[in-house]
This record gives structure tokens, sequence and C-alpha cells, in this order.
């Protein structure tokens, strides 16, 4: 009995060979590709934004410390007595020269260089010579937020 229905289904739908055709493996093989290259373009993005998020990380504990250090300076008058810790006062910031941290840094009297390491590799500086302008600077030029000049 069940022959018999199948072949009835079968003239029903007007099918000759039934559901049982399928797709070419050329077809396949070409949607293979499609998404391969689809999926190739997608990670390529995803960890070039990963990068880029650590470094905006990195740049902001980079302007956060140096708010706090310019604080200090604004009673002490001489940023050496701003290089550390207990000076600045709490930042909620990791302090260290291991990824995600920042270090801190005065030469003289009107001169300091903060150093964010972000977590991808690459350090971004904040440098202040003599009360002058501050110079942004970043280790690894043209990569993730570093501009090709190597500022940032």
């Amino acid at each position: 009995m069940p022959p018999k229905a199948t072949h009835t289904l079968r003239r029903r739908t007007g099918d000759p060979l039934g559901d049982e055709r399928g797709f070419t493996m050329v077809e396949l093989l070409v949607v293979i590709l499609l998404v391969g290259i689809l999926a190739a373009i997608a990670i390529g993005t995803l960890l070039d934004q990963r990068q880029k998020g650590n470094d905006a990380e990195a740049k902001s504990n980079a302007r956060s410390l140096v708010s706090h250090v310019e604080a200090c300076h604004v009673d002490a008058e001489d940023y050496r007595l701003c290089d550390t810790a207990a000076e600045v006062g709490v930042t909620g910031l990791a302090l260290g020269a291991g990824p995600g941290e920042s270090t801190l840094s005065a030469t003289n009297k009107g001169s300091y260089q903060v150093v964010a390491h972000s977590r991808s590799g690459t350090d971004f500086t904040i440098r202040r010579v003599d009360g002058g302008a501050a110079e942004r600077l970043c280790s690894d030029p043209g990569a993730g937020s570093c501009r090709a000049d190597g500022t940032w």
C-alpha cells in the first residue's frame, strides 16, 4: 500500500522524480565559497575593532591620569611632587607598566610624561615639557588608533 500512496503523491505534484533532485555539487561549492569570503571579511573587521577598543581605553586612561596630575600641580606647583600614586591621590586607574596600566614620571618642575599601555600592545604618551603644550604620541604609527605620523 505505501508504494501506491507515493506514486499517487508524485502524480499530484506533477514531478515525475519527486523531491529527489537537490542541489548540484557546483551550487554547494559556490555557496560555501561565498560564506567563507563573508566570514573572512567579518573576522578581520571584528579584530580591528577590538584593537581600537583597547586603544580607546588606554587613551582614556592617559587623559584621566593627566587630569589628576594637573589637579595635583595646582596645589604643588611642581610636577615632581605629583609623580606617585600617593601624591596624585585616588585615580581609580591601574598604575604600572603592564597592559591596561599607566605610568607617570616627572623630570623637572615643569615637565611630566604619562604613558598608558594598551592591551593591544601600543603605548599612548602625553608629554608636557617645561609648561608648554602637551603632545600626544603613540608607539605603533598607523596601527589601531595611532595615526601614521605617530600622534593621536
